[in-house]
């Protein structure tokens, strides 16, 4: 076996494609080992300079699966989530009473960094009483594994290969293997390459040649090669105001690269794992191929949010999750709007609202008894979501594969919990579950985690603040640090080796190392208040800001003319007048609320005087139909059906012109006009209010100085009332209007001006007291301002 030892920048992996490809070229094969995400990337330098045959790149654990098959020594393996599943199945026996996820995931984890060691339960020496507990945990899960038809586990085949290795059995259909982009190897598998470069295999002259590259010397073996001719990249190091103005730079310069000639493959962006959703949300505007390398979970596809929303719902519901449902879309919206969630503040709105007996259904469904069917539950959940989301569903990600992974996950729940429990370890399963799908090709966005082993022509690396790029080395919860051992004793002391090695350096080396050149940038704030730097990326020297780069979208520009909507978009036809006043009040949100048509259903006294309106005059039989559609203002249809059946509803005035006023019903008394608006029965014991309701309006004032001027010998008056349902009307001014009076004219001149602005198609935003109650606050965003 040889060893290459260099740092990070050093050319340890072009040095090692240079053994690869020579030796295809004499017709020899070769093994490439690395990490997933290093696939695409040594694919790519192998491939530069033409076709190559006989190169594979492998996982270590498809190396262990290749010789495991060539002996023909598998088992069943526990895929995915299995080991969680079988641990927490464990646990509740042991502890005799239902294992928590989390509790599970903890277990399932110390059992994985035991094995990876090859440590047994016996193994386990401490006295403490957390560490007697994952010893027992540990001894009940292998026998449960044995019990399960032998099966194994992703680390039982690590030492399966090891074994076979150190026997001489193992063959490698390869001459050449490399293994390469490792930060560190774990002990285990330094002996298990040792083994194999011991054993023949089918080349030639029946020789394995392994090489191994580290970026340190480990104790115990010594470096064969250690490489000395760095290549140090270009650093630029910068500062900014906010994160959004950091990530907006950093848009801009990835498109003047891409402009200047720079392939996408080439660059890279590197962030916090928490920062990436909102950049790549952010670079929508700037129309760049990005490429997001981070695992997406089950629960990241839209029917497996759905599917996770509909689970928590009749334990913690609130009104995002209500949105899953579309028959509960009313309450989802009302709770929305009023900022409430929780059980009992749901079940009083949707009381409030007439939907008690909707929602309780729905609690029903989505709730599991104890000794219901949990598998079949389960199914009847999926085709909720499949109703619910079909027509959203990932293009890349079909419903059959999801359906299938959802109810793997559902079987592994059902063997360790029911009822509530059960949707909280199905919910907990699918979480941990992982879609593979091939992405399209574009700029790399990393963590720093998957940036490692790889470099680039040029990567920028951003939010540089403390505590942003750390492995976050930290104790363990059974067994303590001081209860560990030096890395290289691991082995023969039969103990785990110690965690806190200062593992932050060699992770920062990596980064200061990963591109030809490199862009380090932070934020000197964001919401939550100053943020302290990274002085192991940035150093101690004052950083200047970022410096100017041309616009990178059209948002961008500097543009003097308002923004002008597109007449045909806006559909200019006659507008009612009220409309006309929301237009005034703000053009922005006028267009915004017309585009953004609201769904939501519109109260029963609403839907009454909707069927007046469409009526337009009622009779006897009519009148009928309301009572019987609307019981609840059955009395007072009764009460007032001689005045109701007299009325004109739905009247426009003018009836044909750019702008009109529409009027709920109006009666000709003579040569008296009387105009009535009606007003929901909240208004009912609110006469005062229903007046000043009314008079802060444009539309009837507008319309009885439209019939005073223009029909003086048919109308010398003018009457307002207002008439809230399940109350007595109310005249609004105390006395007839004869003339065009004050408030007349003035209502007059404001709905002209209105108009004009209207016919402009500028829609300007105005912010102000409105914003408090706009719901398109969020596209217009003026308001902030």
């Amino acid at each position: 076996m040889n060893l290459l030892v260099a740092p990070p920048g050093y050319g340890k992996t072009t040095y090692l494609m240079n053994l690869a490809l020579n030796a295809t070229k004499n017709r020899r094969r070769v093994w490439w080992v690395g990490l997933p995400n290093h696939r695409g990337y040594i694919y790519r330098l192998a491939s530069s300079k033409g076709a190559v045959l006989g190169f594979e790149f492998l996982l270590q654990q498809q190396v262990y699966y290749r010789l495991l098959t060539r002996a023909v020594k598998l088992q069943p393996l526990i895929v995915g989530t299995g080991r969680i599943a079988m641990v927490g199945d464990v646990l509740s026996k042991i502890q005799q009473s239902p294992a928590s996820p989390g509790e599970a995931r903890l277990f399932a984890r110390a059992i994985a960094e035991l094995k990876r060691y090859g440590l047994e339960p016996k193994h386990i020496k401490s006295s403490d009483a957390e560490a007697l507990r994952i010893r027992d945990v540990y001894k009940s899960y292998e026998r449960e594994k044995q019990e399960n038809n032998n099966s194994w586990d992703y680390d039982d085949f690590r030492r399966a290969a090891l074994r076979l290795a150190e026997s001489g059995e193992a063959r490698a259909e390869a001459d050449l293997l490399i293994v390469d982009g490792f930060r560190e190897l774990l002990p285990l598998d330094l002996e298990f390459y040792r083994a194999l470069a011991n054993t023949p295999n089918f080349s030639k002259d029946g020789k394995l040649e392994v090489w191994l590259s580290l970026p340190r010397k480990p104790k115990n073996i010594d470096a064969d090669i250690i490489l000395d001719k760095h290549y140090p990249p270009k650093i630029s190091r910068y500062k900014t105001a906010n994160p959004v103005s950091e990530a907006r730079w950093v848009l801009r310069s990835l498109k003047q690269d891409l402009a200047h000639g720079m392939n996408m493959l080439d660059l890279s962006v590197v962030l916090p794992q928490n920062r990436i959703k909102p950049f790549l949300a952010l670079a929508d505007e700037y129309a760049i191929p990005l490429r997001d390398e981070s695992p997406r979970g089950l629960a990241e596809t839209i029917a497996g949010r759905l599917l996770i929303d509909l689970l928590e719902i009749p334990n913690s519901p609130s009104a995002s999750k209500l949105l899953a449902i579309s028959e509960l879309l009313p309450l989802a919206k009302e709770a929305m709007k009023r900022k409430i969630a929780g059980l009992s503040a749901l079940e009083t709105l949707a009381a409030e609202l007439s939907l008690s007996e909707l929602w309780q259904e729905w609690l029903s469904i989505l709730d599991l008894n104890e000794d219901s069917d949990s598998l079949a539950w389960a199914n009847e959940i999926l085709k909720i979501v499949e109703k619910e989301s079909l027509d959203k569903l990932d293009a890349k990600f079909s419903w059959e594969q999801f359906k299938k992974q959802a109810l793997e996950r559902a079987k592994e729940a059902s063997k360790l919990a029911a009822g509530a429990n059960f949707r909280a370890w199905w919910a907990a399963l699918l979480q941990d579950s992982y879609v593979f799908n091939r992405e399209n090709a574009g700029i790399s966005v990393l963590t720093h985690s998957r940036a490692s082993g790889r470099r680039f022509k040029k990567s920028y690396i951003l939010a540089a603040n403390e505590g942003n790029y750390s492995l976050n080395e930290a104790e363990d919860y059974f067994l303590p640090e001081e209860e560990r051992v030096a890395s290289e004793n691991a082995l023969v002391q039969k103990s785990l080796p110690k965690r806190f090695l200062g593992r932050d350096e060699l992770l920062i080396e990596e980064l200061l190392n990963s591109a030809d050149e490199i862009v380090i940038s932070y934020p000197i704030a964001d919401q939550s208040g100053p943020l302290a730097t990274d002085n192991a990326l940035i150093g101690n020297e004052n950083t200047a800001y970022l410096p100017f780069v041309p616009a990178g979208s059209r948002l961008e520009l500097n543009q003097d003319d308002s923004y002008r909507a597109d007449l045909a978009k806006l559909q200019l036809k006659p507008v009612r007048l009220e409309k006309l006043k929301n237009f005034e009040q703000c053009p922005f949100r006028f267009w915004a609320e017309r585009a953004l048509q609201d769904e939501s259903e519109y109260p029963d006294w609403l839907q009454m005087l909707n069927q007046m309106r469409d009526y337009k005059k009622l009779d006897n039989q009519k009148l009928e139909n309301l009572i019987n559609d609307f019981p609840e203002y059955a009395n007072w249809l009764q009460d007032n059906r001689d005045e109701l059946l007299s009325l004109h509803y739905g009247k426009s005035v003018p009836e044909q012109a750019g702008f009109s006023a529409y009027l709920d019903a109006v009666s000709q008394r003579h040569k008296s006009t009387w105009i009535y608006r009606f007003l929901g029965p909240d208004f009912a014991d609110k006469p005062d209010e229903a007046i000043a309701n009314t008079k802060k309006r444009w539309n009837e004032l507008w319309a009885g100085a439209y019939l005073l001027e223009n029909y003086p010998d048919k109308i010398n008056s003018v009457r307002l009332f207002v008439w809230p349902l399940n109350a007595a009307r109310t005249e609004v001014y105390k006395k007839s209007a004869t003339f065009i009076w004050g408030p007349m004219k003035t209502v007059r001149q404001k709905a002209a001006k209105a108009y004009k602005s209207y016919q402009s198609g500028i829609l300007t935003p105005k912010p102000g007291f409105n914003c408090r109650d706009c719901y398109v606050y969020d596209v217009c965003r003026e308001g902030e301002r």
